[in-house]
């Protein structure tokens, strides 16, 4: 998961950041975070359709839930 980022382009593609890892937090029973960064709305909407994005997303979600959230910023 680490290299989703690299694996579907990349700053090339507009990913400036794409970060997973554990959960430090314990709290809210959460273990897996994913923080990620486009340079604008066309590079998100690429890496959301990207065949390597949704392959992962597919295999995942047989295996965990999760809750998502996208904003955008002007």
């Amino acid at each position: 998961m680490q290299n989703l980022g690299k694996d579907c382009g990349g700053t090339e593609a507009g990913i400036l950041i794409f970060e997973a890892g554990e959960n430090v937090d314990k709290r809210r029973k959460v273990d897996l975070v994913e923080i990620s960064l486009f340079k604008d709305r066309a590079a998100f909407e690429a890496f959301r359709v990207h065949p390597t994005h949704r392959a992962f997303a597919d295999d995942l979600k047989l295996l965990a839930d999760w809750t998502i959230g996208d904003i955008e910023r002007p």
